[in-house]
């Protein structure tokens, strides 16, 4: 049991860092991450996704309102 609450409290610690901008989601994080709570490799549509993003990822969380998940705002409607 000590396992997991290692692990669970390295990814609570790795999520608080991301959310607050200080710590970059890249590919090894999640490699190291899986590998370390005995999970699958990534998938090659997970791979092919973190390529389209070039290797890192922006915090939902550090999005403005006016931004989509891809990093484009969103176009104001006109009426």
């Amino acid at each position: 049991m000590a396992e997991v609450s290692r692990l669970k409290t390295l990814m609570d610690l790795y999520a608080v860092g991301v959310r607050a901008g200080v710590i970059t989601p890249q590919r090894d994080d999640e490699e190291y991450f899986r590998k370390l709570a005995d999970l699958l490799p990534m998938s090659d549509e997970t791979l092919a996704d973190w390529r389209s993003s070039d290797g890192v990822r922006k915090p939902i969380t550090l999005l403005q309102d006016e931004e989509v998940a891809d990093g484009e705002p969103e176009e104001e409607e006109t009426t």
